[in-house]
């Protein structure tokens, strides 16, 4: 869905600004759909847990990274009862029993499970920790409970970025970190983001859905030709796009500050199944 806003400027110029939301779906071979095709969003917004930081593990806080995990794991664990799921209804326990939608007593140790897969540790702050280049070792975790087809990717503004197989998959950019986690809920898979919060303390925390407004924009550089006493500057310019990117975060927090935001993220990590 999407429209345009058309701008009347000097000299009859006129500049254009589009605005779209992606709610089209279209299946892909990497999508994490089981029935229903989806684009731009997890599959079953419905089915996605909000779980909390508990007091555990030395007498620290859970850590917002395990919790954020947990949350992704419980949400395959529920689309495992779904027609045709591509999802094991093992990964959160026996085939039986369902991941809750919020806080238990078996979810605190669901998230205490995750914990040392991912080198979680307690700080001085009484805060669990972990460092955005040690979020893919999840990846046994994972292996053990869907199977040998279990991936997990982190893609880090750092030179640490590596996949389940320990290869690098690449660095860049905080806007590339965001185009990767566009990709993947392309294919209904959640990602969860690595980001400074409004308060400037670091928060993992997930992304079911976005939003993208496009927009124009003139561009000038200057530009020289000829050379000796014919050299010549001009100053020439170009309409240009841009993509602007909104996210439904899943903070963690049991549902509280669950929103739509803008993210300038230093990591993006996400557990699929390939094809």
């Amino acid at each position: 869905m999407g429209f345009v806003v058309k701008i009347k400027g000097l000299k009859n110029e006129v500049v254009k600004k589009h605005f779209a939301i992606n709610l089209h779906s279209k299946r892909d071979k990497r999508s994490s759909g089981s029935g229903t095709p989806c684009k731009g969003s997890v599959c079953s917004e419905a089915n996605f847990p909000d779980y909390n930081q508990h007091s555990c593990c030395g007498n620290c806080r859970s850590g917002c990274s395990p919790v954020a995990w947990a949350q992704v794991f419980g949400y395959y664990d529920r689309r495992a009862a779904s027609p045709n799921s591509i999802f094991s209804s093992r990964i959160y326990g026996d085939s039986h029993t369902k991941a809750p939608l919020s806080l238990t007593d078996d979810v605190k140790h669901f998230v205490e499970s995750i914990r040392p897969w991912i080198q979680t540790y307690c700080g001085d702050d009484g805060q669990g920790w972990t460092k955005t280049s040690k979020m893919h070792l999840i990846a046994p975790w994972f292996r053990q409970r869907q199977g040998s087809k279990a991936r997990v990717v982190s893609y880090l503004e750092s030179r640490k970025g590596r996949s389940a197989g320990g290869k690098i998959a690449g660095r860049g950019s905080r806007s590339w970190i965001v185009s990767k986690g566009v990709s993947f809920l392309d294919i209904g898979y959640p990602v969860v983001f690595s980001f400074l919060t409004e308060s400037k303390a670091g928060h993992s925390a997930v992304a079911t859905k976005y939003q993208k407004t496009s927009r124009s924009y003139r561009h000038c550089e200057k530009k020289t030709t000829g050379w000796w006493f014919r050299k010549k500057t001009k100053t020439v310019c170009s309409w240009k796009t841009a993509n602007d990117y909104k996210f439904f975060m899943h903070y963690g927090w049991g549902g509280s500050n669950n929103k739509w935001q803008s993210l300038s993220p230093f990591g993006a990590h996400v557990a699929y199944i390939a094809k």
